[in-house]
């Protein structure tokens, strides 16, 4: 069973860059910015109860930095997704709630959402900062994380959350 919430956390980080393609959905492709568009840096902190965003809400077409800060003894594992029109990050932060519950029922999970096709994910172990670089267009845009404790015999997934949004325009 733990070794099944391995694999979901890390899913839900990487499917965020896959999703699109492998949910038969169309995957987030951002356009190249321009040699003089500017970056945008933002901070995306994991503590023992949950994760924060700290940056705009809304951001330039460009390169954007995701500064990873890990203030727990776990591994921070960070995705970017886009999330498709009719979809809100409202519903990201509903579906991460269930999700949570579900591990705390311990029933496996059911996956990463189809309608938030991911473009980059990062990790960083307990204590460090790390920085996500990426490009993003046009869209709204959230962050999934989740805390897992690789120091186990069967690593365990301690949660995961929803955080953001911001818009790209």
């Amino acid at each position: 069973m733990r070794d099944s919430r391995l694999v979901r956390i890390t899913v839900l980080a990487v499917a965020l860059v896959t999703c699109g393609a492998a949910c038969g959905g169309q995957a987030a492709v951002a356009p190249s910015p321009s040699p003089s568009a500017a970056s945008t840096t933002v901070t995306v902190t994991l503590s023992e109860t949950g994760c924060r965003y700290d940056g705009p809400g809304q951001v330039p077409v460009g390169r954007l930095i995701a500064h990873l800060a890990n203030q727990t003894k776990n591994t921070f594992f960070l995705g970017l997704g886009r999330l498709e029109s009719g979809h809100t990050f409202q519903d990201f932060v509903d579906w991460t709630d269930r999700d949570r519950d579900r591990e705390i029922q311990g029933i496996h999970s059911l996956g990463p959402p189809d309608w938030l096709p991911g473009i980059s994910h990062a990790q960083a172990d307990s204590g460090l900062a790390v920085d996500l670089t990426t490009t993003v267009g046009k869209g709204i845009y959230a962050f999934g994380c989740g805390r897992l404790d690789l120091t186990q015999t069967k690593p365990q997934e301690l949660g995961v959350w929803a955080a953001g949004p911001f818009e790209v325009r």
